[in-house]
């Protein structure tokens, strides 16, 4: 998921500089930018951002119920874990990803795919993001305490992500030359799962799954996919404004080339 926040970060960036280079242009008509040359600095930057190691999501793994006194087959021997200083039992559906993406330069494609002018002459631009993931799904399926299902799910997946990003220019006339200052906001942030292929399930079949519990794999990546929507959007602006303020990112080139776009 770090790959998408890194498509917001790089989105923020690159719209600033180009706005920079065109502050002298009136918003009164709608910038006419060259989107094949900014969608290939897109690509650039944000593929060779994408981290290579393995990322976890562990957000559907751990939960609990509360140990009853007395449970049924009390024989069987029961899981216990202590929650909050008291002893509970796992209980329902544990869930628990690792996505790793195998080449960034060939599995993930950026594209601009509109640039406007909205209300108030500030800025908006669309940036579509198609990334092809490698998901590997650790599955237990409990029932108060006792361990009914444990197997590891193998799938190649699509995100699709869809990046929203405005910006309010500001410019300060009291100074000569005057000040520009550019305020980036990610509006909106959506993700979706556009593909989706499972390998392979084992030990357990899918058919010995469908005995245990009712899973739909479909189901289980895209509701992890929609679950992080707010967070990522959140994480984006953050490390927009961070990136922005501290000018950590080399931007030099991004600057030159945008200046040259067609007005």
């Amino acid at each position: 998921m770090r790959a998408i926040l890194t498509i917001g970060m790089s989105i923020g960036l690159l719209v600033c500089m180009s706005i920079l280079a065109h502050a002298g242009d009136a918003p009164t008509k709608p910038a006419t930018l060259d989107l094949t040359e900014i969608s290939a600095l897109l690509q650039k930057v944000v593929s060779e951002q994408i981290p290579r190691k393995e990322i976890e999501d562990a957000s559907g793994w751990g939960q609990t119920t509360t140990a009853l006194p007395r449970l049924a087959l009390p024989r069987l021997q029961r899981t216990r874990v202590i929650v909050a200083g008291r002893e509970e039992l796992p209980q329902g559906l544990w869930k628990r990803s690792r996505i790793s993406i195998a080449d960034p330069q060939k599995d993930v494609v950026t594209r601009a795919t509109d640039f406007k002018v909205i209300e108030g002459g500030n800025y908006r631009m669309t940036v579509n993001s198609d990334v092809k993931m490698h998901i590997d799904t650790d599955l237990q399926f409990w029932q108060r305490g006792l361990l009914l299902l444990d197997t590891t799910a193998h799938s190649d997946a699509k995100i699709k992500a869809v990046v929203e990003c405005d910006l309010v220019m500001k410019v300060d006339t009291s100074k000569f030359p005057p000040d520009v200052k550019i305020e980036p906001k990610i509006s909106q942030l959506t993700l979706d799962l556009a593909d989706y292929r499972l390998n392979q399930v084992g030990p357990v079949s899918r058919e010995g799954i469908a005995q245990i519990v009712d899973i739909d794999f479909n189901d289980v990546i895209r509701s992890s996919i929609k679950s992080k929507e707010p967070e990522l959007k959140e994480k984006a602006n953050e490390a927009v404004i961070r990136a922005v303020r501290e000018g950590k990112l080399p931007m030099a080139p991004f600057i030159k080339a945008l200046a040259n776009v067609k007005k």
